[in-house]
């Protein structure tokens, strides 16, 4: 029987295909979610994508147990993934890069840490710490206008104030960027006030009516 040309390569091209994946063995990882206080964090979805996507493989969600742990045993072997958390009622941009090898389920050298969440009203809370913060408008400000901007602040239940530097601190450590200076709410003098750097963690003493800077609200829960 004579097979064309172009229907000959189709079918070599899927003979090598099934040999590459389909008689692969799949690969596994499990690992664990937990908080800033290395606690764990229960029935939050983990997903892993591929890097390099390939068909049948591109994708897959596990679900965190009681103990924070999760697992995922039909990933492709010698493919690297990507680690992400998804919740209804947060976000996070906590990832993990990790690597599927052939035929073994691999455990994490470390649990994949969420230390800060972002809910749907825009407060991001550190996992660590459980203080909240509200970034102020996208225009640079005085202290004295940063302050009255905190005082009158009512989302969700209100309750804010200006922070302190030591907290501040806490949430550039804990992943927060920006490329602006912030006010905090203390004090240097009568005249100024310290400031802190979300760029790379500076802090500095400007005079108050400096229009300049950003303001940010936090609040305890």
């Amino acid at each position: 029987m004579k097979i064309y040309r172009p229907v000959f390569i189709l079918l070599i091209l899927s003979l090598l295909a099934f040999l590459t994946f389909g008689c692969a063995k799949t690969s596994g990882i499990e690992g664990k979610v937990v908080n800033g206080k290395n606690q764990p964090i229960v029935g939050v979805k983990v997903i892993a994508r591929q890097n390099q996507p390939t068909k049948g493989y591109e994708q897959f969600e596990a679900t965190t147990g009681p103990d924070g742990k999760f697992t995922f045993n039909k990933l492709l072997p010698s493919s690297a993934y990507t680690l992400s958390i998804w919740h209804k009622d947060w976000k996070t941009d906590a990832t993990m890069a990790v690597e599927a090898v052939e035929g073994e389920t691999t455990p994490l050298k470390e649990p994949m840490k969420v230390l800060l969440t972002s809910d749907n009203d825009g407060i991001v809370t550190s996992t660590a710490t459980g203080l909240q913060c509200y970034l102020g408008p996208d225009m640079d400000t005085s202290w004295d206008q940063a302050n009255t901007w905190v005082k009158s602040l009512s989302i969700s239940g209100g309750g804010w104030r200006m922070p302190t530097r030591a907290e501040l601190r806490g949430l550039y450590d804990a992943g927060g960027r920006r490329n602006n200076w912030v006010w905090s709410g203390e004090l240097n003098g009568p005249y100024a006030a310290w400031a802190f750097y979300f760029n790379n963690g500076s802090e500095g003493a400007y005079d108050r009516r400096a229009s300049t800077l950003r303001a940010i609200a936090v609040r305890s829960r």
